[in-house]
Parts: C-alpha cells; structure tokens; sequence
C-alpha cells in the first residue's frame, strides 16, 4: 500500500526551521528525568496546534492529546 504524505499532511504555518527553533526553546534541566519523555510530547502537540491553519483541527489534536495523558 503506498501512503501520500503530503496528501496526508495538515495545513501549518510552522516552517522547518521555526519548529526546531521552537524544539529548542524547551528547557530539559528543570524536568526530572523520568518525566521529559512527556514533557517533550505536551511541548511537541502544542507547537504543533499553535501552527495549524485550522483551528477545529488544532483543538481536536490538543484534545486528543489530554486524552491519552489521562488513560496513561
């Protein structure tokens, strides 16, 4: 089965270079060790959903995010 991408891809404003630059602006020292894997996931779902073009979209990925933080 083939898988387009980029058909696939939801409308952001984000840029390369401005979600790493965002990636990088999260500061790991401060979070314990056994919390950052977590911490970068709610960092990573909300530079995502600040991006996106459609915002009924962004809610949906931030809501679904809350989701699973709370069966975990």
């Amino acid at each position: 089965m083939i898988y387009n991408r980029e058909k696939a891809r939801l409308p952001s404003t984000l840029s390369v270079e401005a979600f790493a630059d965002r990636i990088r602006e999260m500061n790991t020292l401060d979070i314990p060790k056994e919390e950052r894997i977590r911490a970068f996931s709610a960092h990573l779902h909300r530079v995502m959903a600040d991006h996106l073009t459609d915002r009924q979209t962004a809610t949906e990925l931030y809501a679904a995010y809350l989701a699973r933080k709370q069966a975990e």
